[in-house]
């Protein structure tokens, strides 16, 4: 089959967590993709604030950049969609949160969290790369949109959260917090979206990840690829494996389906 697209994670995929530039051989294996015809999509759970560190050069090289998991959808620098969580569905979810004495913390559309109270001893230290650098500490205002919403819990505490996600939200999962996002908004979704400006199917897209947030991104595309520094249970989901991160696998993996392509 001949692929259209590539959509990628960010983090742990085509770079390390904590960088902000691939590699010169991943972003020259971009150009070359690009070259091909082959459209390119970045998927991350990254807010468009979180973005600000990225080189502008590698940002230019996708045809569309997907923020927040699917919350919101750029077309070089316009935004062209975004789905916000409903005032009804927050208000549930932080009575619920303030009750419990849950730390939770929220983005408007320009990608900044604003948190509802200082965190805890414990919560700074399990959390430092959120907490390690000061943070905004606002209550949620009235006909404020919200793009991105997270709570903070202790191990024990996963229940009191799971149970007042409904029909309306769904949860994305992370290793150190929980993102609560609008019913179907994910990943994959944002996969969807992007198929459909450009003209595409989702079986058109491979595409690569290393979370469990990207699973929603396999269950729709073409060919999915885990990275080999992702977990068992991810790597289950997906149709293949490559290289991880810090071998470079997307790069190694692209140019072999390109090599693919030349000899078809």
């Amino acid at each position: 089959m001949r692929y259209k697209a590539i959509a990628v994670d960010i983090d742990g995929t085509i770079m390390n967590h904590g960088k902000e530039m691939i590699s010169p051989l991943l972003y020259k294996t971009f150009l070359t993709c690009k070259e091909k015809g082959l459209k390119l999509v970045v998927v991350t759970s990254r807010s468009l604030k979180e973005m600000e560190p990225i080189h502008q050069e590698l940002l230019d090289l996708f045809d569309y950049k997907v923020y927040s998991t699917g919350g919101i959808v750029f077309d070089k620098n316009t935004c062209i969609r975004k789905h916000t969580l409903t005032r009804k569905d927050l208000e549930t979810l932080i009575q619920h949160l303030d009750q419990k004495d849950i730390l939770y913390s929220y983005s408007k559309l320009d990608g900044v969290f604003y948190y509802s109270r200082q965190a805890s001893e414990n919560q700074a230290k399990k959390y430092e790369s959120l907490f390690g650098h000061g943070y905004p500490i606002e209550a949620l205002k009235e006909n404020v949109e919200v793009l991105d919403f997270l709570y903070f819990i202790d191990d024990h505490q996963e229940n009191e959260v799971l149970n007042y996600i409904h029909d309306t939200t769904e949860l994305c999962d992370f290793k150190i917090h929980g993102q609560v996002k609008p019913k179907g908004i994910n990943k994959g979704y944002g996969v969807s979206e992007t198929a459909s400006l450009m003209g595409l199917s989702t079986k058109d897209f491979i595409v690569f990840g290393d979370g469990t947030n990207d699973v929603s991104m396999f269950n729709v595309a073409g060919v999915s690829v885990a990275m080999g520094n992702a977990s068992d249970e991810v790597k289950g989901f997906a149709n293949e494996v490559c290289l991880p991160v810090e071998k470079d696998g997307v790069a190694h993996y692209l140019i072999d389906l390109l090599r693919r392509i030349e000899n078809d």
